[in-house]
């Protein structure tokens, strides 16, 4: 009896271990795009600090190395209204 409640606990406690994967749902894209928005604004100072360096392969690097499955990317303070709703609201198209 108590092997089969030990092999019954271990089997249980191995397939939690697969069905857990970490999401993350407070990362910042920051685009070069983005960058260049805030740099015509004076506004990459803000927040009193610069804005990080970020690439998409350093952030997919970043999330294989943390055990990171999935990563829910929103823009990073300041956010780029700069009291000009057109240039705000238009999308940049390559």
């Amino acid at each position: 009896m108590r092997k089969i409640i030990l092999t019954t606990i271990l089997i249980f406690m191995a397939g939690n271990i697969f069905a857990q994967t970490a999401i993350d749902v407070h990362s910042h894209i920051i685009t070069p795009e983005y960058v260049e928005v805030l740099k015509k604004n004076h506004a990459e100072m803000e927040e009193g600090f610069p804005v990080p360096q970020w690439s998409a392969e350093s952030h997919l690097q970043f999330m294989d190395a943390a055990g990171i499955k999935c990563s829910v990317l929103t823009l990073s303070a300041p956010q780029p209204f700069f009291g000009n709703a057109d240039e705000s609201s238009r999308k940049k198209i390559p």
